[in-house]
């Protein structure tokens, strides 16, 4: 761009500071070591002779010095430099008493870094004065060399995008969705979607054989898409993968909510596989091995009470068929609600119970919507309804409304019944008896049966504020609870559950803690929580978005939990029993914090509280008697007898077994905002209250003066906590 003068001398700042750097890179400052600048003369003269049928003005003589051009080819003025004074005539197109000075200020200031200042120490140029002249004497021949040329590149050009995109187009249509043809799922086949795929093996994964597998249903092995959960995650499914429904199988079907598209089980999980490692490797732990399948098979039969098949932990979609089987769902939907009443297994189990058993096993076989059962349970809707409460009431109507809350709003209102919550929770004091009042006005208990009426009869309900003073609860699930607006009608609010956001999210948390023992998404409040990080919360999210989105089938939810890598992991070498007895506490303890990572497991016995209590004394001194009192004084024989031959490894007892995850004597608060509470028995009595009791019994306060008086504060509460759990 040319710059035009107004009798202001350039300023020597103006150079571009990207040309000096790209000089100071390539050209040396000292001019003995620079290059000849290349002869351009007959590019030069054949531009000149290109352009001649523009007449332009005549050159100046030779002995006016040479001038320099334009693009155009038009002289330009000389460069008006600091100390020279250059008298130059009007031109007839400038105004009078204009300087007609169009000096390009970069070329200037390159010009100045190259040619010294100095006229003495400047090499001459040759001089080409007489070339040219007999240049121009020649007649003129023009041809259009530069326009073929550029005709030409243009048409090279354009083929080569028109192949480039042939390309791309045929690409696609290759390896895009129509190049593996999917199943028709119009076909009636009992052969699930996983079977026609191919499995990755991973350690210790039994892969089925070729004679197992069915030839007809075998693709080509290049176009078969992967089985089973990849170590290697795929990308995130796009719509049109969340767009592949699953064909129905005629053997086990699963209903699901009419017109809802789910995407395929295995692409979940392995979504589910890659958000788990990268937690891990976000929280800076290393996950123990894959267990062999004969111990998954042992630990899930321990913890639901089923038999799965070696073939069902390399395949989701087989596990959960068999998850959804008539025979399994009663035992799974059994201790699903024993986890969600806060009782035992055996004291749901009972004959009143079976047809409530029965009603939420559809949930789990896929026969009915789990969602749709709950309302129907809660509402009082159902002929069940009266045994639903009669198992969740305990603690009266506070009991139900606590439970309700966490199974249908995954709402914790443990530590909010006598303050508001200060640990990042949302919820006040307010929120819990409000609550409290709403299921009071509805579900009452006339002649030892609970009964949900449909329209609201009130019951006065109050509560004492932390400053001592009285007041009077308004019944309705608040905005933090429902996490929308407040709701005064308790018939209303069951409604609102239905396929909500809120039910998907507290039933993963509840089938998590089926598998794992403790939810996935952990309150605050909550003892040995595993570490916080976003990735436990996209897990949780993606895990209830997947359960909504399939119709809240349970079934598919729960496999997906057991194939994650977190449910697979194996023991670590210093939880095992040949070694828990030369373990030491500190090597013990670190062990244990990977199982609280979810980074390994831990297989300890069923075990009650009385069997928890009965291991804390044996390390303490102290025993049990028969009658429940507390013998507190140092045990003069082993409790157990061990065969220590040196041909034979000890074995444990029951009780050895139990306490392979007993605190040590370094443990550390089981809670840190436990440190806020001054008194001991007051921080034990919080942790019964975080365990779901409404007041501490005896024996507990007895275990803990033991504890206490054997050990530091943080053990004993640690303690505590374990015997609570």
């Amino acid at each position: 761009m040319m710059a035009t003068s107004n009798n202001t001398l350039p300023n020597p700042d103006d150079a571009d500071p990207m040309i000096d750097a790209l000089l100071v890179e390539f050209i040396s400052g000292d001019p003995s070591r620079r290059r000849e600048p290349p002869d351009l003369s007959a590019a030069i003269l054949e531009r000149l002779a290109a352009d001649s049928s523009n007449r332009q003005p005549p050159l100046p003589k030779p002995a006016n010095g040479r001038r320099r051009l334009d693009v155009d080819g038009r002289p330009l003025a000389p460069p008006v430099h600091s100390g020279s004074s250059v008298t130059v005539t009007p031109d007839k197109d400038h105004a009078q008493g204009e300087v007609a000075d169009e000096s390009d200020l970069v070329v200037d200031s390159l010009l100045k870094e190259f040619i010294s200042v100095d006229p003495g120490k400047r090499s001459c140029p040759p001089d080409l004065t007489a070339a040219i002249l007999s240049q121009l004497k020649q007649p003129l021949v023009t041809t259009p060399v530069t326009r073929a040329r550029r005709e030409r590149l243009s048409l090279i050009k354009t083929l080569s995008a028109i192949v480039a995109i042939s390309a791309c187009v045929a690409g696609v249509v290759f390896l895009g969705p129509s190049a593996t043809k999917p199943p028709n799922p119009t076909q009636n086949t009992s052969a699930p979607l996983a079977a026609i795929t191919k499995p990755v093996p991973e350690e210790n994964v039994a892969v089925a054989s070729p004679q197992q597998q069915s030839p007809s249903l075998d693709p080509k092995p290049d176009d078969r898409p992967l089985k089973g959960i990849r170590l290697d995650p795929e990308p995130s499914p796009g719509p049109s993968a969340v767009a592949d429904a699953e064909p129905p199988s005629s053997s086990n079907t699963i209903a699901s909510t009419e017109n809802v598209v789910v995407g395929h089980i295995e692409r979940i999980a392995t979504t589910t596989e890659s958000i788990a490692r990268e937690y891990w490797k976000s929280i800076g732990v290393q996950p123990t091995q894959r267990a062999p399948n004969q111990d998954l098979i042992a630990r899930i039969e321990r913890q639901l009470g089923v038999k799965l098949s070696e073939e069902a932990f390399s395949d989701p979609q087989q596990m959960r068929l068999e998850l959804a089987s008539p025979n399994h769902t009663q035992q799974i939907a059994k201790r699903w609600l024993a986890l969600s009443a806060d009782w035992g297994v055996a004291a749901v189990d009972t004959d009143e119970n079976q047809a409530l058993i029965q009603e939420l096993s559809q949930g789990f076989s896929g026969d009915r919507p789990i969602d749709t059962t709950l309302v129907s349970l809660i509402s009082g809707k159902s002929e069940h309804s009266g045994a639903w409460y009669q198992t969740i009431g305990r603690n009266g109507s506070e009991g139900i409304a606590r439970r309700l809350a966490s199974l249908s709003m995954n709402a914790d209102l443990r530590c909010v019944r006598c303050h508001d919550s200060m640990i990042g929770r949302n919820g006040t004091q307010d929120d819990y008896w409000s609550f409290v009042a709403m299921v009071r006005s509805y579900v009452h208990r006339d002649n030892d049966r609970w009964t949900v009426r449909d329209e609201s009869h009130p019951v006065p309900t109050f509560f004492e504020l932390i400053d001592g003073r009285q007041r009077l609860a308004t019944p309705n699930a608040s905005e933090h609870l429902t996490g929308q607006v407040a709701i005064d009608d308790f018939q209303a609010w069951t409604q609102t559950l239905r396929g909500s956001q809120q039910l998907s999210s507290s039933l993963v948390d509840s089938l998590w803690k089926l598998v794992h023992g403790r939810p996935l998404q952990p309150s605050p409040v909550d003892a040995f929580a595993p570490p916080i990080d976003d990735s436990l919360n996209e897990l949780h999210r993606a895990l209830a978005d997947d359960l909504r989105a399939s119709g809240f089938d349970l079934a598919r939810t729960l496999s997906l939990i057991i194939s994650s890598p977190m449910a697979t992991r194996s023991v670590p070498q210093e939880l095992q029993s040949e070694t828990i007895l030369t373990t030491s506490n500190d090597v013990r303890s670190r062990a244990l914090d990977l199982v609280t990572a979810y980074a390994a497991a831990v297989d300890s016995p069923p075990s009650s509280r009385g069997d928890r209590i009965e291991v804390a004394m044996q390390h303490s001194g102290g025993r049990l008697l028969d009658d429940g009192t507390l013998l507190a004084q140092p045990l003069l024989i082993s409790p157990t007898s061990r065969d220590v031959s040196a041909n034979r490894k000890p074995s444990l007892s029951r009780s050895d077994r139990i306490s392979i995850d007993y605190p040590g004597d370094d443990s550390e608060m089981p809670v840190s905002w436990i440190h806020s509470i001054d008194d001991f028995d007051q921080k034990v009595e919080h942790l019964v209250y975080l365990a779901g009791g409404s007041q501490t019994p005896e024996r507990i306060n007895e275990v803990a003066k033991q504890l206490r008086e054997n050990g530091t504060e943080a053990a004993a509460l640690s303690r505590i906590w374990w015997i609570l759990r």
